[in-house]
């Protein structure tokens, strides 16, 4: 069976975000974001950080520098901009769930 994969978004949702600042400024850790890294990697799941400013070189660098700062670079195993097949889930701020019911995404838009 292949492992669970899991892309976690960056800003916003691991990271304080409030307002675009340029690919190289990142905010400091959301409140049990690293417990919350650490505890999908003890459950056994492969997790990648997904952002779209990962796109920029000097985004992803700055992603890769604040995992390392947090002690978490090495429970990542990687850093993208695109979806991949190898995703079961995404964990992302922005994301509205969608189960059939279009409906119930207008009324979540309002």
């Amino acid at each position: 069976m292949n492992t669970p994969t899991i892309a976690v978004d960056f800003d916003g949702t691991i990271c304080h975000y409030d307002t675009w600042e340029g690919p190289g400024w990142v905010g400091d850790p959301i409140p049990g974001a690293l417990r919350f890294l650490r505890t999908l990697k003890a459950r056994g799941y492969d997790i990648w950080i997904f952002s779209a400013r990962a796109v920029d070189p000097e985004g992803f660098g700055a992603i890769h520098k604040w995992l390392v700062q947090h002690g978490v670079r090495d429970i990542v195993e990687g850093i993208t901009h695109e979806k991949q097949y190898r995703f079961w889930y995404f964990v992302d701020d922005r994301a509205i769930h969608f189960d059939g019911d279009y409906e119930a995404v207008l009324a979540r838009l309002t």
